[in-house]
């Protein structure tokens, strides 16, 4: 059931609350469940966006979680971070040798968010390019919220996936590309979390968006930090209200800064030659 806001506030604000709470419990089903796409799959934007929706499908929950916290993966012996500063190229994976139940999480998380992107109204009235878009400059940001939002909820300082595993890298660096501590400073909420990852999907400033595009993404994002400024000024008072909200728009630039480091990161590994070309991480990472 979809949780309701700690007050009324008035019918707009509720509306767009309620649904926007409804995705994500759909967005989290969808983590937990045995849709496993794998990095090999060769999945693009495009064949994504061509294939019926997954959210909304009736999918079983992923059986024999958690798996064990620490385990190293058996073709990881370094982090990326290593493999960068010394050159060494990424191992490639034998994917036959991988546990059904076990998610490539960068891989996965991907195509999660792009599928919860789609869900939109608004998305829906975007052509084909400015979906495209819409994705590219938006997937490592909705990655990295949901995921430290996720992290967070279940009182981990670093990130922690549905399957009970943590990322196996240098734990300094691994902040570099999460808001954890962000989010638990603030003692974000569901409902501000679910705002806030919506203003990280709709920007109008977004690259190589089309004139029509920015203004209809204009007008929704004005509705939904509308709705975050009130749910503010509601939850945490007329006092404190007005800098948490700017508080948490800030988030957003954050998102924005780490993820052109995952892109950096990214992109030097492909210069290197460290790393084997997988379409859809090539296509949010340009």
């Amino acid at each position: 059931q979809v949780p309701k806001s700690i007050k009324f506030i008035d019918c707009t604000v509720d509306s767009i609350i309620e649904g926007l709470l409804y995705l994500e419990i759909k967005h989290e089903q969808l983590r937990h469940s045995k849709y496993n796409p794998l990095a090999n799959s060769g999945l693009t934007i495009d064949t994504l966006l061509k294939s019926s929706p997954t959210i909304g499908k009736q999918l079983e929950k992923m059986p024999n979680w958690p798996l064990e916290s620490y385990a190293r993966p058996y073709y990881r012996q370094m982090s990326i971070f290593e493999h960068l500063d010394k050159r060494v190229p990424l191992p490639s994976i034998d994917y036959d040798r991988l546990p059904g139940n076990y998610k490539l999480w960068f891989y996965a998380d991907s195509i999660y968010s792009i599928e919860w992107a789609r869900t939109f109204e608004l998305f829906l009235k975007l052509d084909e390019w400015d979906q495209k878009e819409l994705i590219k400059n938006s997937a490592w940001r909705i990655k990295n919220l949901t995921s430290s939002y996720y992290s967070y909820s279940n009182n981990s300082d670093t990130t922690l996936f549905p399957d009970g595993r943590m990322p196996y890298q240098v734990m300094s660096r691994e902040r570099m590309i999460n808001v954890i501590g962000t989010l638990k400073r603030l003692k974000l909420d569901k409902t501000e979390y679910v705002l806030v990852k919506s203003l990280a999907l709709f920007n109008p400033a977004w690259e190589n968006l089309s004139d029509y595009a920015r203004k209809v993404i204009e007008k929704y994002r004005e509705e939904y930090a509308n709705a975050l400024f009130k749910y503010c000024m509601v939850k945490r008072g007329q006092v404190d209200g007005p800098s948490a909200f700017s508080s948490l728009l800030a988030i957003l630039d954050t998102l924005v800064c780490q993820a052109q480091k995952v892109k950096e990161m990214i992109t030097l590994l492909s210069v290197f030659k460290l790393r084997t070309s997988i379409p859809l991480i090539d296509e949010i990472s340009e």
